[in-house]
């Protein structure tokens, strides 16, 4: 039994960014925002700009965890900006309980259901 792979840094990255254009916000602007919803209560500016700026380093590198990234997208999700932004970010499933057949499968339809959506949308 396999668990379900985690996205890649450059998934990640991808839908940190599209989450951001859709609410209207620049690369900085969403950084602010992470920090305000990661860190709340706190009104240090000057801290605020070291995470935008080490935000923006790690939106570059490519040796920037997953762990990190999805902890970033989680945080935007609880955000009212993104439920209003219709914006949707589903963390895989990891399950022991699932043979692995029935995962691919599940995957591979996953997979066919994403590219309909994608589809019908343009």
């Amino acid at each position: 039994m396999g668990t379900s792979p985690q996205p890649t840094s450059e998934a990640l990255k991808a839908a940190i960014e599209k989450a951001f254009t859709v609410m209207g916000l620049s690369q900085r602007q969403g950084a602010y925002l992470l920090f305000d919803v990661l860190h709340p209560g706190s009104e240090d500016d000057l801290e605020a700009g070291r995470f935008a700026d080490a935000f923006k380093k790690q939106m570059a590198r490519p040796t920037t965890s997953p762990e990190t990234l999805e902890r970033y997208l989680v945080a935007l999700q609880g955000l009212d900006e993104f439920k209003r932004a219709d914006l949707h970010y589903l963390r895989p499933a990891r399950s022991e309980h699932i043979p692995d057949e029935l995962r691919r499968e599940l995957q591979i339809l996953s997979k066919e259901v994403h590219a309909l959506v994608k589809a019908r949308r343009k």
